[in-house]
């Protein structure tokens, strides 16, 4: 089922910019655009003081995935999406802002993972302290979001879908299936 799509043109105010994300949880993927200050990192923003109650997405297509039959997807000139049912957002390439760390950062590895969201499969990186293991991390970690870097993003329910790269994602640790990924 397709709702007529209705493109509304966003008017900004002076200090203000407009992004477009893609927002995952359990049963829907939602992409629009989101209207922040200038000074706001969007690839961050979920973990700052800043962070809304409800992110209001303008131009929202939202795909529901099919449970018991085919996927559904609608548009919407604006939505408000719980920012508590976030499971993962990022950025819609080719869109990018710099990554969230010092590479030069020492005592620090990389940890390839699989982070599972309904039917979708990010295949990214956790950096973590070099003594820690996955599960000790994600014990430990109290942060609600944690960042993914360098990221496959698919769905098979969806081949046109393809697969998507993004350079960092934050993720809802919490509400999110990760495994540990031999590349």
């Amino acid at each position: 089922m397709t709702q007529e799509e209705s493109s509304n043109p966003i008017v900004l105010a002076p200090g203000n910019k407009s992004s477009s994300i893609m927002i995952y949880n359990q049963t829907h993927l939602v992409r629009g655009e989101v209207v922040t200050p200038e000074a706001i990192r969007v690839s961050t923003w979920l973990r700052t003081q800043s962070a809304p109650d409800y992110i209001h997405i303008y131009n929202a297509h939202v795909f529901q995935q099919g449970i018991s039959g085919p996927a559904q997807s609608r548009s919407f000139p604006e939505i408000y999406f719980p920012t508590n049912l976030v499971s993962a957002y990022h950025l819609i390439p080719p869109a990018t802002e710099p990554v969230d760390y010092d590479p030069s950062e020492p005592n620090r590895k990389v940890m390839p993972v699989m982070v599972l969201i309904g039917g979708f499969s990010l295949i990214g990186n956790i950096r973590m302290t070099i003594n820690t293991s996955l599960s000790r991390f994600l014990n430990v970690n109290r942060e609600a979001y944690i960042s993914l870097y360098d990221i496959d993003i698919s769905n098979p329910a969806i081949p046109a879908m393809g697969v998507i790269h993004v350079p960092l994602a934050l993720i809802r640790n919490r509400s999110v299936m990760l495994s540990a990924k031999d590349i």
